[in-house]
């Protein structure tokens, strides 16, 4: 209702046409924050109210299974297996944007330090080293690249973990917060 209430405020103040007031007055990178976040939560009830009806048929088709298993035929236990498929499916894509949430609202939360002095010096820093960040992160990303790639060409055919790409990007992530399984890379036998 904020949101909606800022736009009608800016378009009823704009000196020029509407559009071009939302476009240069409303348009900035924490109203959009608060809209993704708005869509998100959005979305998240919608796949939550989803998966839950998915659920209940899933476990309504169990129940019939279960109490009538005497005559169950091959076209219920696949009409099962399906339903089953497809509760798995909204499942990992409820949880998939399930974990998008809490980094808009850790946005929300920088955003209100504007309000307080003292914390906006941490968004205030954010914003004066943000190329530098960019740098970095770039390094970081390309170090990390390299690393992965030789995992998969020292290890992978021996290590699990290093079988193929994904698999090596998430055990190097883990290693560089010191959890790693150092055994089967030693079984290797590569120092």
């Amino acid at each position: 209702m904020n949101e909606i209430i800022e736009i009608v405020s800016v378009i009823r103040n704009a000196e020029s046409r509407w559009h071009r007031a939302l476009w240069y007055d409303y348009l900035g990178f924490w109203n959009i924050v608060d809209w993704l976040s708005i869509s998100v939560a959005a979305a998240v009830i919608t796949l939550w109210l989803g998966l839950a009806t998915q659920t209940g048929e899933l476990q309504s088709q169990l129940g019939l299974m279960v109490d009538d298993h005497s005559t169950l035929t091959v076209d219920q236990v696949a009409t099962f297996y399906d339903a089953l498929e497809t509760t798995s499916a909204e499942e990992k894509s409820f949880r998939l944007l399930l974990c998008f949430y809490p980094m808009l609202l850790l946005l929300r939360l920088f955003k209100s330090f504007a309000a307080q002095p003292r914390l906006a010096v941490v968004t205030d820093t954010i914003k004066l080293a943000y190329q530098d960040l960019l740098h970095f992160g770039l390094v970081s990303v390309a170090v990390l690249a390299c690393l992965c790639l030789n995992a998969v060409l020292l290890f992978g055919r021996d290590v699990e973990a290093f079988g193929n790409l994904p698999r090596s990007l998430h055990s190097s992530f883990r290693m560089l917060f010191g959890d790693w399984d150092w055994a089967p890379m030693q079984e290797v036998s590569r120092g």
